[in-house]
Protein backbone atom coordinates (compact mmCIF):
# COMPACT_ATOMS: atom_id res chain seq x y z
CA UNK A 1 0.00 0.00 0.00
CA UNK A 2 1.47 2.97 -1.24
CA UNK A 3 1.23 6.53 0.91
CA UNK A 4 2.03 8.53 -1.90
CA UNK A 5 6.35 9.81 -1.65
CA UNK A 6 8.31 7.25 -1.05
CA UNK A 7 11.53 7.00 0.69
CA UNK A 8 13.99 9.64 -0.37
CA UNK A 9 17.49 8.20 -1.27
CA UNK A 10 20.52 11.14 0.61
CA UNK A 11 24.18 10.39 0.41
CA UNK A 12 23.52 6.48 0.89
CA UNK A 13 21.01 6.94 3.62
CA UNK A 14 16.94 6.48 3.56
CA UNK A 15 15.25 9.84 4.13
CA UNK A 16 11.62 9.70 5.10
CA UNK A 17 9.95 12.14 2.99
CA UNK A 18 7.49 13.71 6.06
CA UNK A 19 10.21 14.08 8.69
CA UNK A 20 14.20 13.65 9.09
CA UNK A 21 13.84 9.90 10.25
CA UNK A 22 16.96 8.26 8.39
CA UNK A 23 18.03 4.94 8.07
CA UNK A 24 20.64 2.84 5.83
CA UNK A 25 17.54 0.49 4.78
CA UNK A 26 14.62 1.05 2.42
CA UNK A 27 12.61 -1.46 4.35
CA UNK A 28 13.04 0.36 7.46
CA UNK A 29 12.11 3.66 6.37
CA UNK A 30 8.77 2.59 4.65
CA UNK A 31 7.86 0.53 7.63
CA UNK A 32 8.16 4.05 9.70
CA UNK A 33 5.97 6.03 6.76
CA UNK A 34 3.43 3.44 7.17
CA UNK A 35 3.84 3.43 11.34
CA UNK A 36 4.36 7.12 12.08
CA UNK A 37 2.48 8.93 9.13
CA UNK A 38 -0.95 7.45 9.23
CA UNK A 39 -3.09 10.17 9.63
CA UNK A 40 -1.12 12.10 6.97
CA UNK A 41 -1.83 8.82 4.61
CA UNK A 42 -5.57 8.82 5.78
CA UNK A 43 -5.83 12.34 5.25
CA UNK A 44 -4.69 11.99 1.90
CA UNK A 45 -7.01 9.50 0.95
CA UNK A 46 -9.46 11.35 2.31
CA UNK A 47 -8.56 14.53 -0.17
CA UNK A 48 -8.36 12.58 -3.02
CA UNK A 49 -11.60 11.02 -2.34
CA UNK A 50 -13.24 14.54 -2.48
CA UNK A 51 -11.16 15.43 -5.41
CA UNK A 52 -12.85 12.45 -7.04
CA UNK A 53 -16.60 12.89 -5.71
CA UNK A 54 -16.76 16.07 -6.97
CA UNK A 55 -20.14 17.58 -6.91
CA UNK A 56 -20.71 18.99 -10.57
CA UNK A 57 -23.99 20.20 -9.59
CA UNK A 58 -22.92 22.29 -7.06
CA UNK A 59 -21.95 24.58 -10.20
CA UNK A 60 -25.31 24.98 -11.02
CA UNK A 61 -26.36 26.10 -7.72
CA UNK A 62 -28.71 28.84 -6.96
CA UNK A 63 -28.86 28.95 -11.18
CA UNK A 64 -32.27 28.44 -13.43
CA UNK A 65 -32.24 25.20 -14.82
CA UNK A 66 -34.89 22.86 -16.39
CA UNK A 67 -34.05 18.96 -15.38
CA UNK A 68 -35.74 16.41 -16.84
CA UNK A 69 -36.27 13.51 -14.65
CA UNK A 70 -35.56 9.45 -15.27
CA UNK A 71 -39.76 9.50 -15.96
CA UNK A 72 -39.43 11.80 -18.76
CA UNK A 73 -40.97 14.62 -16.71
CA UNK A 74 -39.76 18.35 -17.15
CA UNK A 75 -39.38 20.46 -14.14
CA UNK A 76 -37.98 24.33 -14.69
CA UNK A 77 -36.84 26.40 -11.88
CA UNK A 78 -34.05 27.83 -9.32
CA UNK A 79 -31.74 24.77 -8.28
CA UNK A 80 -30.56 24.53 -4.85
CA UNK A 81 -27.56 22.03 -4.05
CA UNK A 82 -26.17 21.31 -0.80
CA UNK A 83 -27.02 17.82 0.03
CA UNK A 84 -25.02 14.76 -1.32
CA UNK A 85 -27.56 13.24 -2.56
CA UNK A 86 -31.19 15.42 -3.42
CA UNK A 87 -31.49 18.71 -5.14
CA UNK A 88 -34.28 21.54 -4.13
CA UNK A 89 -35.85 22.56 -6.94
CA UNK A 90 -37.85 25.78 -6.33
CA UNK A 91 -40.32 26.13 -9.63
CA UNK A 92 -43.87 28.47 -9.69
CA UNK A 93 -46.07 25.51 -8.51
CA UNK A 94 -43.79 24.61 -5.34
CA UNK A 95 -40.87 23.31 -3.97
CA UNK A 96 -39.54 19.77 -5.22
CA UNK A 97 -36.75 17.59 -3.61
CA UNK A 98 -35.26 15.30 -6.05
CA UNK A 99 -32.75 12.57 -5.30
CA UNK A 100 -30.19 12.90 -7.61
CA UNK A 101 -30.05 9.45 -9.37
CA UNK A 102 -33.52 10.05 -10.32
CA UNK A 103 -32.23 12.89 -12.17
CA UNK A 104 -31.49 12.79 -16.16
CA UNK A 105 -30.13 15.82 -17.12
CA UNK A 106 -29.25 19.17 -16.16
CA UNK A 107 -29.92 22.22 -18.25
CA UNK A 108 -29.24 25.76 -17.68
CA UNK A 109 -31.91 28.05 -18.64
CA UNK A 110 -29.53 30.04 -19.96
CA UNK A 111 -28.50 26.87 -22.80
CA UNK A 112 -32.82 26.64 -22.91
Amino acid sequence: MSLGPGPIKEAGLWKCPFCEFRAYSKAVVEHHIMESHKERKRKERKRKREEEEKDYVADLDHQRVRIILHDGRELRGKLHSKCRYHVKLETENGTYVINKAFIVMYIPEREC
